[in-house]
């Protein structure tokens, strides 16, 4: 039944993960940093997409961009479908694992009933848009599932030495993805848990230590890891995925989110007052003392953290409904729990297996698996009507869509920033100078002027969409319904007339998606 429910697992993935065909914004850049290093070699430290100051480039994802463009170039879309898949599969197969861990080693029961572990997909169908959008964490996602499970067997099974892998590991994820500090934070987490619980924790500080040396061994040297400790401790207080679920941003968004959340919180609390009138101990205090001597005090570290994380930012939402899985597990069973005759319970996982089966071959033959219509998140018809009529000069687009703009337009545009942030750019430049110019606020017009701009392609909700309208130097010269393209006049009046109004059919931009202009082994 094992193998039945890991074919289900992966087609329940893959069903939901191609109905899902976004990319994160960046992931135009991961595939230029890609494409440079299997045509040149190189991999690179220095940017040559903006025409805004910089200073070097500490690619944190240079070793995710290798693979992505790796994987779009042989196998285009279908290839990045599987490869997402895959990367989720991966995680959920260890997180499956850490279960059968933890009820071999903690609970009587050996069961390990497989249907009532599909409820914890309803889990990750509030945040789906984070786990199912193609970008860098998915191989965060897996090798934190890795992590934790590697961790989890060392502590039941006191079988310290299968730590060894970890610091390997760390090798390749801190080459993939500044997410490594994860694996650090989980290692911390667990020296205090098992400090609390009397347990040996040497072992946890060596790995932590010989995780974060071996963290040197990358293409940059020591300025690369003393970069990644700086952009993981900064405050990013303009960017979206950094802001805190019940903040003003964000207070009447994520709902199902927080009812996952208010599920947990009253879980726990039921959890608790069961564990109550289970103890035996006599007075509060000493019932007190019971239940501490006898609490996973690992366990409570790492939801409990993982919990003030998700407080803090949203971006930690994901890590911690994948502490949920795998570690409340049990909780959650013990309360949903039916016990069925083993027929009755075989059956019901095998029709749960043919109704995923059906979905999946039903969904594969009316989807064609591209990726393109991103009408509402990048400005697709601004963008080629700059391509078509061979417009060039500085491009000022929102800090999201740069990667999507240089992607498409260098090297006849370059842009004023892009998603790269701390990686390249000074965070004073979209934090306050490009800020003021969006927001409209006092000074915008003179910040705006510092730079030169030849091309601005704002939101229409933008403050600058209007003050544009009515810029003595700027036409508007086309409008889609999330954007709007303006050219400074005297590069308008250069463009051969008339202008070629591009087309804003959806199939149209899913055949030229991935067409760039970039190709180092032209001549």
């Amino acid at each position: 039944m094992l193998i039945i429910f890991f074919i289900t697992l992966f087609l329940y993935l893959f069903l939901v993960g191609s109905c899902m065909d976004y990319v994160d914004y960046d992931f135009f850049a991961r595939l230029i940093v890609g494409k440079t290093f299997f045509q040149t070699g190189d991999i690179l430290k220095y940017d040559f997409l903006s025409y805004s100051k910089t200073h070097p480039w500490w690619d944190h994802e240079w070793g995710s961009s290798i693979v992505f463009y790796f994987v779009q170039d042989h196998f285009q879309d279908v290839g990045l479908q599987v490869l997402k898949a895959i990367c989720l599969f991966v995680t959920f197969v260890f997180f499956v694992l850490i279960i059968q861990l933890r009820r071999k080693n903690l609970t009587p029961d050996k069961e390990f009933p497989i249907f009532n572990f599909l409820f914890f997909f309803f889990a990750l169908q509030p945040i789906s848009n984070l786990v199912f959008s193609l970008r860098c964490h998915h191989f965060t996602f897996m090798f934190f599932a890795i992590w934790l499970y590697v961790m989890e067997k060392a502590r039941l099974e006191k079988n310290y030495r299968i730590m060894w892998v970890l610091p390997l590991l760390m090798i390749v994820w801190s080459n993939m993805h500044g997410g490594c500090f994860m694996g650090l934070g989980i290692t911390g987490l667990y020296i205090i848990g098992e400090f609390l619980r009397k347990k040996p924790f040497l072992p946890y500080i060596y790995l932590f230590i010989a995780s974060f040396l071996v963290m040197f061994i990358n293409p940059y040297g020591v300025e690369y890891v003393t970069f990644l400790v700086k952009a993981t401790t900064m405050n990013r207080p303009n960017i979206v995925e950094w802001q805190p679920p019940f903040g003003s941003y964000f207070m009447a968004k994520f709902i199902k989110f927080k009812i996952v959340l208010l599920f947990f919180m009253g879980l726990s609390v039921y959890r608790f007052y069961k564990t109550w009138l289970q103890t035996k101990a006599c007075g509060k205090l000493n019932k007190l003392k019971e239940i501490w001597n006898n609490m996973d005090k690992t366990k409570a570290v790492l939801v409990f953290v993982m919990f003030l994380l998700t407080m803090k930012s949203i971006r930690f939402i994901s890590y911690f409904i994948f502490i949920l899985v795998p570690f409340c597990y049990d909780d959650f069973y013990s309360i949903f729990n039916k016990k069925l005759a083993p027929k009755y319970n075989k059956m019901k996982e095998l029709i749960l297996f043919y109704i995923v089966l059906f979905v999946f071959f039903l969904n594969i033959t009316v989807r064609d698996l591209k990726y393109g219509n991103f009408h509402s998140i990048f400005p697709l018809s601004e963008i080629e009507y700059l391509i078509e009529n061979n417009v060039k000069g500085n491009v000022f687009v929102p800090f999201e869509c740069g990667s999507y703009a240089s992607y498409k337009l260098y090297p006849n545009n370059f842009i004023l920033q892009d998603g790269r942030y701390e990686e390249v750019y000074s965070p004073y430049l979209n934090d306050e100078h490009v800020r003021l110019i969006t927001l409209g606020g006092v000074g915008w017009k003179e910040a705006l002027n510092s730079v030169h701009h030849d091309i601005i392609i704002p939101y229409k909700h933008y403050n600058l969409y209007e003050n544009l309208k009515h810029h003595p130097d700027y036409y508007l010269v086309l409008e889609s319904r999330t954007f709007a393209l303006f050219i400074r006049k005297e590069v308008y009046h250069r463009m051969k007339k008339p202008a070629r109004i591009p087309t804003d059919e959806p199939e149209f931009y899913k055949k030229i998606l991935w067409n760039t202009q970039i190709d180092w082994l032209k001549k």
